[in-house]
């Protein structure tokens, strides 16, 4: 079985992260070259610096209000269809690694002092 592991990329209803409820300091601005990234009007600083995304079909590009949500894992196995419209500019992937790094240490650090205790009820 394959199984790729992805962080999504959200617009959240053209809103980005001025939308309420979104945590700013887990994202970061992802756009097409050629292109510039840019806040929103009244977007708060983004956690993480802006990478960008080199597209394999000429006709697509993201939406001005693309952000990179690091702490959110999506699994996507062999059976769903996926549309793959290109790859993170290797020069940028640093900036990936360290962000996912520092979203997933995080969650780690809070997960950690949760009681082991199952939650579907079991003893």
């Amino acid at each position: 079985m394959i199984v790729f592991l992805t962080r999504p990329i959200l617009t959240y209803e053209r809103r980005a992260c001025t939308k309420r409820g979104v945590k700013p300091n887990q994202h970061g601005i992802v756009y097409t070259i050629p292109g510039r990234p840019q806040l929103l009007r009244d977007e708060p600083r983004l956690g993480f610096s802006p990478v960008r995304l080199e597209t394999d079909v000429s006709i697509e590009t993201l939406a001005l209000e693309s952000r990179v949500n690091y702490s959110k894992l999506v699994t996507v196995e062999h059976n769903v269809k996926v549309f793959f419209i290109g790859r993170i500019v290797a020069e940028d992937m640093g900036i990936v690694d360290a962000a996912v790094n520092q979203c997933w240490a995080g969650k780690v650090r809070k997960d950690s002092g949760r009681s082991q205790k199952p939650r579907y009820g079991g003893p």
